[in-house]
């Protein structure tokens, strides 16, 4: 997906000023973001044995993160592309009862109503999906395990990154080596330096 979004830079620059771009490439990507967030939001409450919803929907997915992992309001993703370093909370009005994320509601006009809608399929709301994505790809990784749950602002999470380091990162994320010449993507979700003892 990152990929994708480095494609649609080539053609509108990753700016600010170009926040309210919309293209039909972007929906695309925008969609396969959010279809990825829903799915990943199922696999988190599975993993935590919340109790089966036939049908969740965002607003049981926010309970969810707002009791097991309320640290991700302040959650801080940063995006260096086209020489434009941009900061995205995702998750930000977490902390607000009853404030809906304005990208996922985006995304839900669009999906709905696309004609009178398809302007939000802009680059604001493309951005902000892909730092929630990114966000929600580490809580993953942490429910995997129930035993991180306790700590899990304080848990090092590692990913591959043999191929680049990506895109987005967390603030005082960075790459660490082993011995073998193996990569990794490392971040803590409170944003404390990954090489703190």
């Amino acid at each position: 997906m990152e990929n994708s979004l480095e494609e649609i830079s080539e053609y509108i620059s990753i700016h600010k000023k170009n926040d309210e771009s919309y293209s039909f490439k972007n929906m695309q990507l925008y969609f396969a973001i959010c279809t990825d967030i829903d799915s990943i939001l199922k696999h988190i409450r599975a993993n935590l044995d919340l109790q089966l919803i036939k049908q969740p929907n965002m607003g049981h997915h926010r309970e969810m993160l707002s009791k097991y992992f309320p640290i991700i309001s302040s959650s801080e993703v940063f995006l260096n592309i086209s020489n434009e370093k941009r900061v995205f909370q995702p998750f930000k009005p977490l902390s607000r009862e009853g404030e809906a994320f304005e990208w996922w509601s985006a995304y839900d006009d669009i999906k709905h109503q696309r004609p009178e809608n398809f302007y939000k399929a802009n680059i604001k709301n493309l951005l902000n999906a892909l730092a929630a994505l990114h966000i929600l790809n580490l809580i993953y990784a942490i429910s995997l395990k129930k035993e991180y749950l306790c700590n899990y602002e304080d848990t090092l999470i590692q990913a591959s990154a043999l191929r680049s380091y990506p895109l987005l990162q967390f603030k005082n994320s960075g790459v660490m080596s082993y011995i073998g010449g193996h990569y990794y993507y490392a971040c803590r979700l409170n944003s404390e330096n990954i090489y703190r003892m």
